[in-house]
């Protein structure tokens, strides 16, 4: 009776969008929390503002499809068929972030587009890319773009008001869904220690701190953990805060750091996965790390972390400034408009059906 209704449904748009820009398919997000949602909320609604034609509904006859990482591959082959042209959008693949070694289960389906049904394969960064091909090799896609994410500048931007150090406390931030230890315990390690030569600074931890036994790590007098808060309470903790700190290993290109960037925050992390592509302007917070694709838990050096947190308080107006040059980079309209070329470009050259 479901699959009826949505075939209903799909004939209706695919009667009404006839003449106009290609109808794109995009499936509704799954996830609850996450960039993946953020993000991808942020394309449909780019989209739809300049006029573009977007669906959910898989039985619609779409110009083409894009997919954030996997989807069934028979679902895909029947799109194919149609003529649909397959974007797969890309961050990384899943693997054990203790050993770094690839999951091939998790990412059966995933690889298959990216060897064999992808017509265009989208990466989040340069990183994204060598990350991919040091596990699933080269992708057989005909055609591949790099497209940074971006976020909503209307939003997470400077504020005109910010006084630095307020109150005599530098005050820290992070963001993010922390499932992992990586991403919680080098940064208590590195703040553990500075708090036994200064107590003037507060760490705010927003977001589900889920990992095994995270209660050990989460109490310090320094931690202030919310759990939830609306996108507006976030951004306006970010606005208020002085730097941010990232711990996270490979990451592809995280959402969290792109807004902290976009309000002018200098962040402070490890010099892991895509972080130098979008914070290079302050490399020199970035913490170093081997030289190597991959990175694993034991590879993140507290005492390096601590010591470019204690640069960032020391000459705090340098990297502020130098975050508030390039805060405008990070806004989702450039991501849009490119993700919207590649859509036109791949939509206009697909063979004509014999």
């Amino acid at each position: 009776m479901k699959d009826l209704v949505l075939r209903i449904l799909a004939s209706v748009e695919s009667i009404t969008s006839r003449g106009r820009f290609p109808v794109i398919y995009i499936p509704k997000p799954t996830l609850r929390i996450g960039g993946p949602r953020t993000f991808m909320a942020l394309l449909v609604d780019g989209f739809r503002d300049r006029g573009m034609r977007v669906t959910s509904n898989r039985m619609v006859r779409a110009d083409a499809a894009v997919i954030p990482i996997s989807a069934p591959p028979e679902m895909v082959e029947a799109w194919r068929s149609r003529g649909t042209i397959i974007i797969q959008r890309l961050d990384g693949v899943f693997y054990d972030c203790v050993s770094g070694v690839f999951d091939p289960v998790r990412n059966h389906d995933t690889a298959i587009l990216y060897r064999e049904l992808a017509d265009i394969v989208i990466f989040q960064s340069h990183y994204s890319r060598s990350q991919c091909s040091f596990f699933m090799g080269e992708s057989g896609a005909p055609k591949s773009a790099v497209i940074l994410n971006g976020t909503d500048l209307t939003r997470f931007r400077p504020d005109a008001h910010f006084i630095p150090r307020k109150d005599g406390i530098w005050r820290m931030v992070s963001t993010g869904n922390f499932r992992d230890s990586s991403m919680i315990v080098p940064i208590v390690k590195a703040l553990d220690s500075l708090w036994e030569d200064r107590q003037d600074f507060r760490w705010s931890v927003i977001g589900p701190v889920s990992f095994p036994d995270a209660d050990v790590f989460m109490h310090r007098p320094y931690i202030q953990h919310m759990e939830q808060s609306s996108r507006e309470e976030l951004a306006a903790t970010l606005k208020q805060s002085d730097l941010f700190v990232y711990s996270f290993l490979n990451p592809n290109c995280p959402n969290s750091v792109i807004e902290a960037g976009a309000c002018g925050l200098p962040v402070v992390g490890f010099d892991s996965g895509a972080m130098r592509e979008l914070c290079g302007f302050n490399e020199a917070l970035l913490a170093p790390m081997p030289n190597r694709v991959i990175h694993v838990e034991s590879d993140l050096d507290a005492d390096g972390l601590l010591t470019c947190i204690r640069m960032c308080l020391d000459e705090h107006a340098y990297f502020r400034a130098c975050s508030m040059v390039h805060c405008s980079e990070f806004g989702a309209d450039r991501s849009v408009d490119a993700y919207a070329d590649v859509i036109r470009n791949g939509v206009s050259s697909r063979p004509l059906p014999t």
